[in-house]
């Protein structure tokens, strides 16, 4: 008999369960603290002192937006990494994002629309835009600021007058200083979703850049802070660096990424926490790690937790060595899957191999892909092998990945439309390694590189659309001249090539 309480059919349903159908945002659902994660590599780009933060599709940006405007998520983060500086009573204010409404208010309250945005951009500095915006925000949490703020409605009105009263404007941001340093306490300003405000590239960087330029103006501040959350794609200090001080872009930014070992806690979380499995799975990853402490185990469950010392399971935690250590993430994961991909150690291993299939060509994994990489290959096992030894049949994780490639692709194409207008020429041919010279016969055969979409950001050229691709880790240059495509974008976009995961959905060892 074994000696673990869930069986690999209950482990199944619980991965299955545990993680959303649609891989779950970035930091899983944000209502529920009992599957919030906080990745201890993001505990830097959070702090308080850092005023730009970069980061990939998928990486977290936009989630971390929506829970620090959550007292209970502040609460968790102030626990979890109290480096942060980020505390419960943190006063959290938008600045821009992508909601219709804030807090049960309109957003439109909070800062203008999109589109009202762009209309802005053509009376007004983007620079003087976001100030209104800082200002206003400051108003609503501070009485006496709002007193001596004017009762204007639109927004333009509200970016003439400070355009008109710039020295009482910053009056009132530093008055508010001193009310924030007198209650011990901080104000961020959260900005988010900039790129969703035109499709104009050059304004884009006007936006940008003029967001990063009151960005840093306030860490002359103490108390009073502001964290713009960029695409990595945005962040172009080049580009977007022309006014005095610019050179403190780079410096003052940092990035935001995923490291394999958090990809993994992020799933020992969800588990630990499930609502029927978690109790009787943390005490299963006790089993798992310590062994030598489990023979002659009792079989009964309050038996169990009797011999664990576990008088209160419910309130217990996974060893700290389960989120950091790789050995022993290898060990709790291959409880899942078995030790190989095969049927022994010359195919590789599952804790290496997954990560590896997942990541982009700089190395970057989204958390959204390896959740849905996990819970696929959980159904694929159910659907296929029902009786499998383990939760999950390796021959599955090429399931979940090929799952994952698809979810990847049209996460990214929704940021960037134009990728698949240059991969579709490409389809369903074995091209990988890519050789651009050959790439370039077939897209001006097929005349993809006049498309207005291409001419009007500039990728109508091979040379500017590869480095595109490069940029966005979609490609990466080898050392014979040619450049690979990691599985994460190959699969979707259908290019063949020797070894690897294969195109179809048999799972072919590779």
């Amino acid at each position: 008999m074994s000696n673990y309480l869930l069986s690999p059919a209950d482990l199944r349903s619980a991965i299955f369960s545990a993680i959303q159908p649609e891989g779950a945002a970035e930091l899983g659902p944000l209502l529920d603290l009992t599957r919030f994660f906080v990745p201890k590599s993001h505990a830097r780009a959070l702090n308080l002192s850092v005023p730009i933060v970069v980061g990939g599709q998928g990486t977290g940006k936009s989630d971390w937006w929506t829970a620090l405007q959550m007292r209970s998520h502040r609460e968790e983060l102030a626990r979890e990494a109290p480096d942060t500086r980020i505390k419960a009573n943190t006063i959290i204010a938008p600045g821009s994002g992508n909601a219709a409404t804030i807090q049960d208010q309109l957003s439109l309250d909070f800062y203008p629309a999109a589109k009202l945005m762009d209309e802005l951009l053509d009376q007004f500095s983007a620079q003087s835009i976001w100030k209104t915006i800082i200002v206003w925000a400051v108003g609503r949490e501070s009485e006496a600021v709002a007193e001596a703020l004017p009762a204007l409605e639109s927004w333009q009105l509200k970016v003439n007058w400070l355009n008109d009263n710039t020295e009482a404007a910053e009056r009132l941001l530093q008055s508010m200083e001193l009310e924030l340093v007198k209650a011990d306490r901080d104000m961020l300003i959260v900005f988010d979703a900039l790129d969703l405000i035109t499709n104009d590239s050059r304004r884009l960087e006007r936006i940008v850049e003029g967001l990063s330029q009151c960005a840093l103006q306030l860490r002359s501040f103490r108390r009073l802070h502001a964290k713009v959350f960029l695409r990595s794609d945005q962040f172009d200090p080049q580009r977007i660096g022309r006014f005095a001080d610019a050179s403190k872009l780079k410096a003052s930014s940092v990035r935001l990424h995923w490291l394999v070992t958090e990809l993994y806690g992020m799933l020992w979380r969800l588990l630990a926490n499930h609502p029927t499995e978690g109790t009787t799975y943390r005490q299963d990853v006790f089993t798992i790690l310590f062994p030598a402490r489990n023979q002659d185990f009792p079989k009964s469950q309050p038996q169990r937790q009797q011999a664990l010392s576990l008088v209160k399971p419910d309130d217990w935690s996974l060893p700290s060595a389960a989120f950091f250590d790789p050995a022993t993430q290898e060990r709790l994961f291959h409880h899942l899957t078995g030790p190989y991909m095969g049927e022994n150690a010359r195919r590789g291993f599952p804790y290496k191999w997954l990560p590896t299939h997942l990541a982009d060509a700089h190395g970057a994994i989204s958390p959204r892909s390896f959740q849905i990489a996990i819970r696929a290959a959980a159904q694929h096992t159910e659907e296929t092998n029902p009786d499998c030894l383990t939760a999950i049949g390796y021959k599955s994780l090429y399931t979940g990945v090929r799952q994952a490639s698809d979810q990847r692709v049209r996460e990214m194409a929704e940021a960037y439309a134009w990728i698949e207008l240059l991969m579709q020429p490409l389809a369903n041919q074995k091209l990988v390694p890519l050789d651009f010279a050959e790439i370039e016969d077939i897209w001006l055969d097929q005349g993809t590189l006049d498309h207005p979409e291409l001419q009007r950001i500039r990728l109508n050229n091979a040379e500017a659309a590869k480095q595109a691709l490069t940029s966005l880790g979609v490609v990466r240059p080898m050392s014979t001249g040619k450049y690979d495509m990691p599985d994460i974008y190959r699969l979707q976009f259908c290019q063949g090539r020797r070894g690897g995961i294969p195109l179809t959905t048999k799972a072919v060892e590779g």
